[in-house]
């Protein structure tokens, strides 16, 4: 089986091919999934999902039972499912978290979206960001002032 570094694009696939070279047979209805969450404690409905939902991929508590089970590494699952990025370790860096315009452009890729959109992908989500954070300060901004105003009324004579 190929190693993470030349890993299929979706989660979906590298598991599929990971679990039939542990020895369990995925396909629907022949017990190798049932099997899975039998080892791993995650639903079969989960274990499906992650079978075949190209665009999916499982949480990191999922992934660390799925590595348990298929006897492989954690980080070998992180990597394929794009929690962390192959470079990032073939580098010799220490395994950091993504920042946020690497999680865009990660994103980006899982979407197929064509590389040319990649930056305007990043950029839109990056102002949609900005403009989220914007409203939250307002509105704690207004907050405070509400506040402000309930705490005078409540101390003003004869309130």
């Amino acid at each position: 089986m190929d190693s993470y570094w030349d890993a299929p694009k979706s989660f979906s696939s590298w598991f599929r091919r990971a679990a039939e070279a542990a020895g369990y047979d995925v396909t629907p209805g022949r017990g190798g999934r049932a099997a899975l969450a039998r080892k791993t404690g995650i639903s079969g409905e989960q274990i499906g999902r992650a079978l075949d939902n190209p665009r999916g991929r499982p949480s990191p508590e999922s992934l660390r039972r799925i590595a348990e089970a298929l006897g492989k590494a954690p980080l070998e699952l992180f990597i394929a499912a794009g929690y962390i990025l192959p470079e990032e370790v073939a580098r010799g860096d220490r395994i950091r978290p993504l920042t946020p315009d690497e999680h865009l452009a990660a994103a980006a890729r899982r979407l197929d979206l064509p590389p040319p959109t990649h930056s305007l992908f990043v950029r839109l989500s990056q102002n949609l960001a900005a403009g989220l954070r914007e409203e939250r300060a307002d509105a704690a901004a207004e907050e405070r002032r509400s506040a402000a105003r309930r705490s005078r009324r409540r101390g003003a004579p004869g309130g």
